[in-house]
């Protein structure tokens, strides 16, 4: 740790509601999705080298519980007074996503290290391209908590994938309950952890106004390999992955992967496989236990202060590799926006880079 770490870390957090404080409440299914805790307040006082100093809220009432349960020293009705008083070095923004991006740029303006901002980062790409930029220009880094970069579950199966476990990547399949910007981006940004970039989309939306709906979608990933998304789900967040050798399954009954690897069997003695014609490949099947660990948020949180210490103590170009950075929230959302523009044009084709930057969907 860096004499800045020593020191310790001051966070704010805008936004005082279920994500930043009382979402732990809940009982929901947490299987290859979290690990607690859930909340922002409770994440930070786990980090030893983070005191939580400040939060902002118009709501006076969540101002109070945010107060009263965390013992949070000062409460502000405005955010930029907040962050004017306090000069935090970390920020958390949970609000809704429309307001992400002015409260972003306010962040990076007001000196803050780094900025951990809830999915959906945005609601159009002018303003993820808005946030990117002033990050960037005031050195701040910028994180958006995709929950699942962070989950050993996922972090397994992309380890199994890059090792060859089904052979080459043929086809994503990913399944969770709609709407498109709000639930999936969580899922795009799954998607591409595997699939990597995407080149086009096709996709339906049931809605014909610009707001957040369920929809379903096809991607083609720049590698080849397709993708094929049900954002009108009622299994919850599921995916499987298949290759040219195998199929990997993460789903929300059953904690960690099961693989599926496709062998040819010896053929009979004294028989020729290739003039006998191909027979039945056997499946071995093996589970691969996600286990435990620390927090998902709190693994973002100690991510970010990395990145902030790697990139100060770093040569210019160098620094920490941000796993969830605010190009990755961004090109989960063009993903999502992509499926409206082929909405409105019958399903067509839409290639990626997204040109309409100001096209803008309606979402909590």
């Amino acid at each position: 740790m860096t004499g800045r770490a020593a020191r310790g870390y001051r966070a704010a957090i805008v936004g005082c509601g279920r994500k930043a404080a009382t979402l732990d409440d809940e009982v929901r299914c947490r299987i290859n999705y979290s690990i607690p805790p859930d909340t922002h307040a409770a994440a930070y006082q786990l980090i030893p080298s983070v005191r939580l100093v400040a939060a902002a809220d118009p709501n006076d009432s969540k101002r109070r519980v945010m107060q009263a349960r965390y013992r949070t020293p000062a409460v502000y009705a405005d955010y930029r007074e907040m962050f004017a008083k306090e000069r935090p070095d970390l920020v958390s923004i949970t609000t809704r996503a429309p307001l992400h991006a002015e409260i972003t740029i306010a962040a990076a303006e007001a000196g803050a290290k780094g900025v951990l901002c809830e999915k959906a980062m945005a609601t159009s790409l002018a303003q993820a391209d808005a946030m990117i930029t002033a990050c960037r220009r005031a050195g701040t880094v910028l994180m958006v908590n995709h929950t699942r970069r962070w989950h050993p579950t996922f972090e397994r199966a992309a380890r199994l994938v890059r090792g060859g476990a089904i052979g080459a990547l043929r086809c994503v399949v990913g399944v969770c309950p709609g709407p498109l910007i709000h639930n999936g981006t969580h899922l795009f940004d799954a998607m591409r952890l595997f699939g990597g970039e995407v080149a086009w989309v096709t996709g339906d939306v049931r809605s014909e106004a610009l707001e957040d709906a369920p929809g379903h979608a096809m991607l083609g990933f720049q590698s080849g390999a397709i993708g094929l998304v049900d954002l009108d789900s009622a299994i919850g967040f599921a995916i499987e992955l298949q290759g040219a050798t195998g199929r990997l399954f993460i789903d929300p009954t059953e904690d960690g992967v099961t693989v599926w690897e496709y062998q040819d069997p010896p053929p009979p003695e004294g028989q020729r496989a290739w003039y006998q014609g191909r027979p039945c490949r056997e499946r071995v099947a093996r589970h691969v236990p996600g286990g435990g660990g620390r927090g998902t948020l709190v693994a973002a949180i100690e991510e970010l202060i990395g990145c902030i210490e790697a990139a100060a103590d770093a040569a210019p170009g160098g620094g920490r590799r941000n796993r969830s950075s605010g190009e990755d929230g961004r090109a989960a959302l063009e993903i999502a926006l992509a499926v409206y523009s082929s909405h409105a044009h019958d399903g067509a084709r839409v290639a990626l880079p997204l040109p309409a930057r100001d096209l803008t969907v309606t979402s909590r």
